[in-house]
């Protein structure tokens, strides 16, 4: 048996049953953190992680997109998981335009991709009152269109937003 076959057989059919049981598991798994945890009181412990030619153009960055993060409510695993995306980014560019990240969205969300988009776009805007290069992260080698990276920013918006936080 080959291994697609025994994840099809085995674990796939588990993994679900895990999943109806704890649906907060799916979503930590899904995004790479908890979309409702507890947001950052202070500057994140965790590397940010950004490449060397980025940081020496602005001696505050780093401290500038730790506050950043800290005012978007973000979580460490989500400062982690959002970091890593942008190294990758910064060795293979994302080359999707915002037409194809549009067309993701109404695949994902249907009618409600742009109130999920408008969310994301409300939590970029809080976080820019804080740290106004987050712009400058986003389009960085296109990270701002990765949809994976716009899925996280939508849950801990509507993280945040089940919360009275957004």
């Amino acid at each position: 048996m080959t291994a697609p076959k025994i994840q099809e057989k085995f674990v796939a059919p588990e993994q679900k049953l895990h999943d109806a049981l704890f649906p907060k598991d799916a979503e930590i798994r899904k995004y790479g953190f908890d979309p409702d945890g507890e947001a950052l009181e202070a500057a994140p412990a965790v590397d940010l992680n950004m490449p060397r030619d980025w940081l020496e153009s602005d001696p505050e960055a780093t401290q500038a997109a730790r506050a950043g993060f800290v005012a978007a409510g973000a979580t460490n695993d989500m400062v982690k998981s959002i970091t890593a995306d942008f190294m990758r980014h910064a060795e293979n560019p994302v080359t999707a335009t915002e037409a194809d990240v549009d067309a993701d969205l109404q695949r994902i969300y249907g009618d409600k991709a742009q109130e999920k988009l408008g969310l994301a776009r409300k939590l970029v805007a809080q976080t820019a009152k804080t740290w106004p290069k987050v712009y400058d992260y986003l389009n960085a080698h296109g990270t701002g269109n990765d949809i994976n990276v716009i899925l996280k920013v939508i849950a801990r918006a509507e993280g945040l937003q089940r919360k009275g936080k957004l």
